[in-house]
């Protein structure tokens, strides 16, 4: 299965608060969109709104703030259930 590399670009989109994670991540997942959400789902962290607000979003599936990039060769272990391989402490096992 494919290993992404999901790389943050725009540190300054407010959105990043309600990210719990705000560094490079490595997911593994068999596409981009995937590897986007299981990070969207590992990293979000609680937000409320108040009436008029925009909406909270996460950031992890915004292609203009976070790039994403399938390696070639890496250190992981392409075989295996979709999860985050690194940072190791977000993974759900």
């Amino acid at each position: 299965m494919p290993i992404w590399k999901l790389q943050p670009v725009d540190m300054r989109n407010r959105h990043w608060q309600y990210s719990s994670y705000s560094q490079p991540a490595v997911v593994r997942a068999p596409n981009e969109e995937r590897a986007r959400y299981i990070a969207s789902l590992a990293f979000v962290h609680g937000a409320s709104k108040a009436i008029g607000d925009e909406v909270p979003r996460s950031v992890w599936n915004d292609h203009s703030v976070v790039s994403a990039n399938q390696l070639t060769t890496s250190e992981y272990e392409e075989q295996g259930q979709d999860e985050i391989l690194c940072p190791r402490e977000y993974n759900r096992d």
